[in-house]
């Protein structure tokens, strides 16, 4: 008789002259294999650019929208998520969010996927330059350890104490911050302290 190899162990594997040719030389490699591919997916619904669309429950955008006092301009959205966000202005993917000035009071909900960087890096400079005059903006927790999120440490942070079943998104497998960019984060605190922890870096000196 044949043999192939396992696709988990790469021990020799008899295949039958007729019937199904089998991957696995036994159960436990099979379901190692199961784990290993649905890990695969997970991972990549947090870091690939396949998975940009996550729309936030109404939940917490209410709340940003009591701390801002409104939306002005929702950078990063479409039609159906500005439904629920209510921006005054918004812009698509097709409109290219980064390529605009962003005006007013911000929400952003950056494209879970190699673009979040690029859109953090704008809503910082554009506050920085005072076209943004206050923001909430939602981001992974694990976004902590990259270079483009240190920006956000001179803000007001909120550490969600759950993880946030987005719209549209199944299965999310971390944790998630919201960041306030502005002059009154108190009025931030109040809103999102029902969320998690909030935070603010200690002023040096202090």
């Amino acid at each position: 008789m044949a043999s192939r190899k396992c696709a988990v162990c790469k021990a020799p594997v008899p295949v039958p002259p007729t019937g199904r040719r089998p991957k696995y030389c036994s159960d436990r490699c099979r379901a190692a294999d199961y784990r290993k591919r649905l890990a695969a997916r997970n991972v990549t619904a947090l870091t690939s650019s396949e998975s940009n669309e996550w729309y936030t429950p109404a939940l917490y955008v209410e709340a940003a929208r009591r701390a801002l006092g409104g939306f002005d301009l929702d950078p990063a959205s479409s039609a159906e998520a500005n439904a629920v966000i209510q921006a005054a202005r918004y812009f698509t993917e097709q409109d290219d969010g980064l390529a605009h000035d962003w005006k007013g009071r911000v929400w952003l909900n950056p494209p879970y996927g190699r673009l979040a960087g690029s859109f953090i890096a704008k809503l910082a400079s554009e506050y920085e330059a005072g076209h943004t005059t206050g923001a909430v903006t939602l981001i992974a927790s694990s976004a902590t350890s990259t270079t483009w999120f240190r920006p956000l440490w001179n803000g007001t942070l909120c550490f969600t104490d759950h993880r946030i079943n987005f719209n549209g998104v199944k299965g999310n497998t971390t944790g998630s911050i919201f960041a306030y960019l502005g002059d009154d984060p108190g009025a931030f605190q109040a809103e999102f302290e029902q969320f998690g922890a909030v935070v603010m870096r200690r002023a040096q000196g202090a």
